[in-house]
């Protein structure tokens, strides 16, 4: 393990893909150089949803040799995909997909698996996938699990079966009040850590906001530390999920965690902005 002190943030996958974000995709040069970047800054877990995402960490990470400073967390999204599709949809996990997991990870674990429900509620198909990363779990090839954006349903459900030990859902200016809810139980009553994710919204709503807030003098780089520090700060949100798809942007990100949560006036003007771009 590297000499820092972890700062509640988590890379996001999508750092690696290229049709989610506005920046160019990283070179392999470029992602080694963004996941060192990130691990020397306390930056130690790392999200990887798609596939081309997982193929893109573990070969950093590999020839880093640095696997054992990260906590790696992965998803039930196991397509192969081209790099313009971005129209990946989960996938019910069978036995054959821990191998591919452990592959395309270069890893022998995986610290945390994340279930997303292919269906609304709690279907057949997800009982299946429960019981066999439960196993794989037992086996000791996964070390925590967690579940994609549970809603009052499934929360009430797991008050009573309760297999995982974490959460990972949206929660941003735009939603915080919908979602807010859902952080509280998953925190206080279930005993879950609580990861938010998307708390730039979208690339577009971001642009929009900027657009709105030039006559309060806010440019894109303040408003993108408002925004994920609204999320971060957000009460019951233990970590925040973002994506990071240059080096020279890892030290603002730790930056805005050090700056601590939003003042009054902050928070007024980023629920002003949200405001103004629903209209």
């Amino acid at each position: 393990m590297g000499n820092y002190e972890e700062v509640p943030l988590i890379l996001g996958g999508h750092s690696f893909f290229s049709t989610m974000g506005n920046d160019p995709i990283p070179s392999p040069a470029e992602a080694r150089e963004i996941v060192s970047t990130c691990l020397d800054a306390g930056i130690r877990m790392f999200d990887t949803t798609l596939s081309p995402e997982k193929v893109a960490l573990g070969r950093a990470l590999e020839e880093l040799g640095r696997r054992d400073e990260a906590y790696l967390i992965a998803w039930n999204f196991l397509t192969p995909m081209a790099p313009a599709d971005s129209a990946e949809r989960p996938t019910e996990f069978r036995p054959e997909h821990l191998d591919q997991l452990l592959s395309e990870l270069r890893t022998n674990r995986i610290d945390a698996l994340v279930i997303h429900d292919l269906d609304t509620g709690i279907s057949d198909k997800y009982a299946r996938m429960e019981a066999l990363v439960i196993d794989w779990q037992r086996q000791g090839h996964i070390t925590d699990l967690g579940f994609w954006s549970p809603d009052e349903t499934t929360l009430a459900r797991f008050e009573q079966h309760n297999p995982f030990s974490f959460m990972v859902r949206p929660l941003n200016a735009y939603n915080a009040a919908e979602v807010a809810p859902h952080f509280k139980v998953s925190q206080e009553s279930l005993g879950w850590k609580t990861y938010a994710c998307s708390p730039f919204i979208r690339g577009w709503f971001l642009d929009k906001m900027v657009t709105e807030g030039a006559a309060s003098g806010v440019n894109k780089v303040q408003l993108a530390d408002l925004l994920l520090r609204y999320s971060l700060f957000h009460p019951h949100v233990d970590k925040v999920i973002t994506a990071i798809r240059r080096t020279k942007w890892v030290r603002p990100n730790v930056n805005s965690v050090q700056a601590g949560p939003l003042s009054e006036d902050e928070r007024l003007l980023v629920e002003t902005l949200v405001k103004a771009v629903q209209m």
